[in-house]
């Protein structure tokens, strides 16, 4: 129940927040624990404007520091997968595209399907 946290409690929980953490429930980012502190401190706001609570024990809380971590950039290997992947989906969907019945494919769709079978348009 949400009366029976008590400020050394909530420090003790976050402060077995780690991105190398033993559990996985406590393994996370700066930014994630960022992010969960927010949303239990506003989980206590509530809680004590609606006199859930007496008080707010996250206000003894200090910050997290987002650390601003740099994304890296694919590798060529990485970069090629992700083109592959992209092109059999874009075929996977044309595909699709091309089971449509012609009753419900909208008419600027099969005047274009029909105008590039016809002059050799790229279809879409």
């Amino acid at each position: 129940m949400p009366h029976e946290v008590t400020a050394n409690l909530l420090d003790e929980w976050r402060g077995k927040w780690d991105p190398d953490a033993v559990e996985p429930e406590n393994r996370m980012a700066s930014n994630t624990q960022s992010f969960l502190l927010t949303r239990t401190r506003s989980f206590f706001r509530w809680a004590h404007a609606i006199k859930l609570r007496d008080d707010n024990p996250t206000l003894a809380l200090a910050s997290i520091d987002r650390k601003q971590d740099e994304t890296l950039p694919l590798t060529p290997n990485q970069f090629d997968e992700l083109i592959a992947a992209t092109k059999q989906y874009d075929a996977e969907k044309r595909r699709e595209y091309d089971r449509i019945e012609p009753s419900s494919t909208p008419p600027k769709r099969r005047l274009h399907a029909l105008l590039s079978q016809s002059q050799d348009l790229p279809s879409r």
